[in-house]
């Protein structure tokens, strides 16, 4: 199959109260990150803390190509990068917490999640022949199907535990980054390895994330290497 696009995501779970979209943060993190040539957005989310269900505003700072967006809604702290590897995206992903550490060295997290994304194009028949090697429903021929596992793990340096995801799915698609923005029929392989949201305790650092991504990037390398068998 051909790989088309690479998205990754990271995510650090936080109480952003303290970031507020002024000019003197968003200065002083450009020139932090200033090989990145960063601009500010904004973005919106629904504000639920307030009684009226009202949207708020947020800080967004992205390339003039939309390859990197750093984003800062009142709960977590997203790093998204369009294209380029896994290891190329651990990079970038570093070097901004390391930014945010500087700005804000107490900015603690509850929990940490790592999104790694890869877009496949195929024939008809290629698709067929990997749905029935994933499906036992092998007289159904879908055009849309999605195969899911979701694992519980414990990393093994720091104990935490994990979700761990794996996903290939079918479907139609349409993203500025394949192809000029038409629809495509893709395949997806998709690998998600999060810390348990049912512990809310705010616990991670942003040196301690970095010992938990770390882990998280191992084992989303692990996982994609097993599903690499399909493709």
């Amino acid at each position: 199959m051909e790989l088309l696009h690479q998205t990754h995501q990271l995510h650090f779970f936080s109480n952003n109260g303290d970031i507020e979209p002024t000019a003197p943060f968003i200065n002083a993190f450009k020139q932090e990150l200033q090989a990145f040539n960063l601009v500010p957005v904004s973005g919106n989310e629904l504000n639920l803390n307030g009684s009226t269900g009202q949207h708020r505003q947020f800080l967004i700072l992205m390339t003039p190509d939309n390859k990197l967006r750093v984003e800062f809604p009142s709960s977590e702290i997203v790093v998204v990068v369009e294209g380029g590897t896994i290891e190329e995206f651990r990079e970038i992903s570093s070097t901004v917490l390391s930014a945010i550490e500087k700005l804000f060295p107490m900015k603690v997290a509850n929990r940490l999640s790592i999104l790694n994304s890869k877009y496949f194009r195929s024939d008809v028949e290629s698709y067929s022949n990997l749905y029935h090697a994933l499906f036992t429903h092998k007289d159904a021929e879908p055009f849309e199907w999605d195969n899911r596992i979701v694992e519980r793990k414990e990393l093994p340096e720091t104990k935490e535990l994990i979700n761990s995801i794996s996903t290939i799915r079918r479907s139609e698609i349409r993203s500025p980054f394949i192809d000029g923005g038409r629809q495509q029929d893709i395949v997806a392989m998709e690998i998600d390895s999060n810390t348990l949201h049912q512990n809310t305790e705010m616990r991670f650092s942003i040196q301690q994330a970095k010992k938990i991504f770390a882990e998280l990037y191992s084992n989303n390398d692990t996982l994609t290497d097993a599903l690499g068998r399909y493709f």
